[in-house]
């Protein structure tokens, strides 16, 4: 740990580069920056989900047209499982094995059904390779910590200091901590502790491709845990990604589809 520290106050990235000590505002504004700049986007992947002691591998696309509404089908050995249709406000979705049933609701019902608090940003930026839940205006305090800048909401030793307790307050009912690659800028890795329920949500990006100047993900990752469960799901995406080319979102409901009953369901 020595050899991270200098005279000068800098510490070094993995690879032995000297890192300068840079305040809040010049990492958030530098993040900003960088940013995914897009419209529309399309992309594919291969995915493992675990949720519930129930492990699969699946194919996942996605087709987002920014702030306004997410495409996304699942399968499995070109079998389709799932389609949905996502907006700020609803979700939509057709379940196609097993009994074709069709989805008309909010996300309050499903979240919980699952015991989760899913929402539509939240999916939007983890696909796209935004850090979650970051607040561009928010205050937050800034280090140097395993060769990568650290945004988070208190002082790290405060963090670990309160957690050990388990307890939230007025506050504090949250932690967050967000840590940002010095070479450009691109989130790694977000941590969220709620506090009020003893909830954890971790999330990862990295092998970082270059798509027409835009820097996009090969590897995501989120993990939810709650004291009852744990949700799980990683993403290999394909070099095939689409920026800002139009596409469609096809949600089609026949007479093959019988409603999902939430109740029947649990």
């Amino acid at each position: 740990m020595a050899s991270l520290y200098s005279c000068s106050g800098r510490k070094k990235t993995l690879d032995g580069e000297k890192l300068k000590n840079h305040s809040p505002k010049y990492i958030i504004d530098s993040i900003s920056k960088t940013e995914f700049d897009y419209t529309w986007l399309r992309t594919k992947g291969s995915a493992i989900v675990n949720f519930q002691g129930d492990k699969n591998t699946v194919k996942v696309n996605f087709r987002i047209r920014k702030d306004s509404a997410i495409w996304t089908s699942i399968s499995k050995s070109t079998i389709p499982i799932l389609s949905a249709l996502l907006s700020a406000d609803s979700l939509k979705f057709l379940k196609k094995i097993g009994g074709k049933q069709y989805y008309l609701g909010d996300y309050k019902e499903i979240n919980n059904l699952l015991n989760l608090d899913l929402n539509y940003l939240l999916l939007q930026d983890f696909v796209s390779g935004t850090p979650i839940m970051f607040d561009y205006e928010g205050k937050y305090k800034s280090k140097i910590e395993n060769g990568m800048y650290l945004l988070s909401s208190d002082k790290s030793k405060k963090i670990e200091k309160l957690l050990k307790k388990g307890k939230g307050n007025r506050k504090h009912t949250l932690f967050y901590r967000c840590w940002i690659e010095p070479s450009n800028f691109k989130c790694s890795k977000v941590e969220i502790n709620f506090l009020s329920d003893s909830s954890y949500l971790e999330v990862n990006y990295s092998d970082w491709m270059d798509i027409d100047g835009h820097y996009f993900p090969e590897k995501s990752s989120i993990y939810f845990t709650t004291p009852y469960d744990t949700l799980s799901l990683q993403i290999k995406y394909s070099n095939k990604v689409k920026i800002n080319e139009p596409q469609k979102m096809l949600f089609n409901i026949n007479d093959n589809y019988s409603p999902f009953e939430l109740n029947e369901n649990k």
